[in-house]
């Protein structure tokens, strides 16, 4: 099994630590529901676009980046129909599955290449800022998303981030309403 030369960690390391990291998350919780002019989180910059989480990107921080179109939202949830019924505006739906071996569901595909394949058919750049969900419940959807996080920061994404509190964090932070169906 390769090991990230980074850090030294195989993929299955990784993906373990994501969902011990997922496991010892708590709920997340909004700021209020004054959404008609967000401020600037002290952790942006509006000028790049960009915030300095290391891991978990605040609810307050991920709005930021999504009204100024500054990042690439994936929704992790388990069913495609949870996504139909209503999802963060620009989020796109990421089975399970897209990154794991077929002939072994547990484990990664070796073949770098054809994971960065994947990633760019998902429409995600090296250089794009990539926030993922999941339900935010503490459900499988939150260690899936920690395994795609993981799955990206292998792939030498280094502005991919975990949208702390997942989904229900930004319901309650009443930022807007959820899009429905497949787009």
């Amino acid at each position: 099994m390769k090991n990230d030369y980074r850090t030294g960690l195989t993929r299955q390391a990784k993906a373990t630590a994501a969902a011990l990291t997922l496991a010892m998350m708590s709920f997340g919780v909004g700021c209020g529901d004054d959404t008609e002019e967000l401020e600037v989180p002290d952790t942006c910059s509006q000028e790049l676009q960009l915030c300095e989480a290391n891991v978990f990107l605040s609810v307050e921080e991920f709005e930021f980046l999504r009204q100024e179109d500054a990042v690439t939202i994936l929704d992790v949830r388990s069913d495609e129909n949870d996504f139909s019924a209503g999802h963060v505006p620009g989020a796109t739906f990421v089975q399970f599955g897209l990154f794991r071996d077929g002939d072994n569901y547990n484990i990664l595909y070796e073949d770098d290449n054809l994971l960065q394949d994947k990633v760019r058919d998902l429409g995600v750049n090296n250089d794009d800022t990539i926030v993922v969900y999941g339900e935010g419940d503490g459900s499988g959807s939150d260690s899936i998303a920690g395994n795609v996080y993981w799955t990206l920061e292998y792939l030498g994404h280094d502005n991919v981030y975990l949208l702390d509190g997942g989904l229900n964090a930004w319901i309650n932070a009443g930022y807007g309403g959820l899009d429905t169906g497949n787009d």
